[in-house]
């Protein structure tokens, strides 16, 4: 049940994440503020400090119209993905978990077939469970 309840949490976590990119518009962000987080990030066995940066970008149309800000943690960022119909919904592209990659025309490619194999020990350990709980009511 553990389990179950963790990955729902992050499941919706994720589809947001997927609206954005299915009907969200990209807007570069002028930073705005930066400041020390007091953690780190460990890359190629290099730490880098990591800052919550606030970013702030224009949005225009019919319906909305303003300036809105955007945060993250990360150690390198600058592109925005946000919901057009409200863009106080966004996030910063470099600090989305697993993102797509984008090529340099702007259009996201597909995943690689070989990030389904990270699911096969998480869906083996549900289906034995699953399994497990049938028989032990039976």
């Amino acid at each position: 049940m553990v389990g179950a309840i963790l990955i729902t949490i992050q499941i919706r976590s994720n589809l947001k994440h997927l609206k954005l990119l299915q009907i969200g518009n990209s807007a570069r962000a002028i930073l705005k503020e930066k400041e020390p987080t007091g953690g780190s990030v460990i890359i190629n066995n290099k730490r880098y400090p990591e800052y919550k940066y606030t970013f702030e970008f224009s949005y225009r149309d019919d319906y909305k119209n303003g300036i809105f800000q955007a945060i993250c943690k990360t150690h390198l960022a600058e592109l925005v993905l946000f919901d057009r119909y409200d863009p106080k919904i966004n996030i910063v592209y470099d600090a989305m978990p697993n993102a797509p990659l984008i090529n340099s025309e702007g259009k996201i490619m597909p995943a690689l077939a070989i990030k389904l194999l990270g699911l096969i020990i998480p869906f083996l350990t549900i289906l034995g469970n699953f399994i497990y709980i049938i028989f032990s009511l039976m």
